[in-house]
């Protein structure tokens, strides 16, 4: 929040609460209080005082379906998270580049927000995105599809929330593939103030069934060993040359499956996105499907269908975390990110 005089924040928290005696009545419905709020906390967000806006959306009841409220909502979390719509969209978009898509969003101007894995910008973008990604109250067990989100909004209203949902998305996968990925300020993996060359550290003892469509190891049980070495040698996944090259702090399921949610998303969304706005100026985003469906095909793996389809970390967590074992990644994980995460950020 930015640092005000007393006076001056005195006089936004009197006026926003004279601004809502004076148009609400005794008796007020939900909705009327939701309005209420909405306008109040865009008289904050526009004087830069996200607290004050997150509190005052807060105190009023929550609104599943109600758009104006949710896109209010996630707008003033992600000016708690150091992110604004507006700028990342006229600024940091005009430099996304679609072949180097994830090393694109690595070098965006919010991507250097995240300095630990429990980062508050990453922490209230996260909450940002899950307001809209689960928008019309869809369960955080389900995958939160644009399917399950048209159930309750009209074609307009779904376009905004997604729209507005896929700049956070694109925002955060930066964030995350600019700290795990250790990439520097112009995006290049391994380049970055920590020391690894992967996302992660790959067992010694799993082995893969897969298939490599350039060459190198295809069949059942390819040590990892092998398959990092196979991709390395074809120039598919850039500065990741070995197994034990993996950034110290994504040790556990639940950063991991932030990562797979997040990527997941992101390529759920993308496509609809170029849909809504076609004609207008999104050709970067419009040539990205031939480079994804290039770069994806570069390797697959037949036990990978459900994660490449998992959209929420809860449903994540059900399926890969194992409490006897919290410190294990399992196979699955492991394979996402060497086959996805890897092979896209090269």
């Amino acid at each position: 929040m930015k640092n005000k005089g007393f006076f001056y924040q005195m006089f936004l928290g009197i006026f926003a609460i004279i601004f809502t005696l004076l148009f609400s009545s005794c008796a007020q419905t939900d909705a009327e209080k939701r309005r209420d709020a909405v306008v109040s906390a865009k008289i904050f967000l526009n004087s830069g005082e996200c607290d004050d806006a997150v509190d005052v959306l807060n105190a009023a009841p929550y609104g599943d379906v109600d758009t104006d409220f949710l896109a209010t909502y996630a707008s003033a979390y992600a000016c708690k998270a150091s992110f604004n719509e507006l700028t990342f969209f006229s600024e940091d978009l005009l430099s996304f580049n679609p072949d180097d898509y994830l090393s694109s969003m690595a070098a965006f101007s919010t991507s250097e927000d995240m300095t630990e894995p429990d980062d508050d910008d990453f922490d209230n973008l996260q909450v940002a995105i899950n307001t809209l990604l689960y928008a019309g109250g869809i369960s955080r067990t389900k995958d939160p599809t644009t399917e399950r989100r048209a159930e309750n909004f009209s074609t307009e209203d779904l376009k905004d929330i997604e729209t507005q949902l896929f700049l956070m998305v694109m925002a955060q996968l930066g964030r995350y593939a600019r700290y795990y990925g250790n990439a520097d300020s112009i995006g290049v993996k391994g380049a970055g103030a920590s020391s690894n060359k992967c996302f992660m550290d790959y067992s010694s003892a799993q082995t893969l069934d897969f298939t490599f469509t350039d060459g190198g190891p295809t069949g059942n049980d390819v040590t990892y060993a092998a398959a990092v070495a196979a991709l390395n040698a074809a120039s598919q996944i850039g500065s990741c040359d070995g197994i034990a090259t993996g950034h110290a702090r994504l040790t556990t399921v639940a950063r991991a499956c932030q990562g797979v949610v997040l990527l997941n998303v992101f390529l759920d969304l993308y496509e609809k996105i170029v849909t809504y706005f076609m004609g207008d100026s999104m050709d970067s985003l419009a040539a990205l499907s031939s480079v994804i469906d290039a770069v994806l095909n570069v390797v697959t793996d037949p036990d990978m269908a459900e994660i490449n389809s998992t959209m929420s970390q809860t449903k994540c967590m059900e399926l890969y975390y194992d409490a006897d074992n919290p410190t294990v990644i399992p196979e699955e994980l492991q394979a996402y990110f060497l086959f996805r995460m890897e092979v896209l950020f090269r």
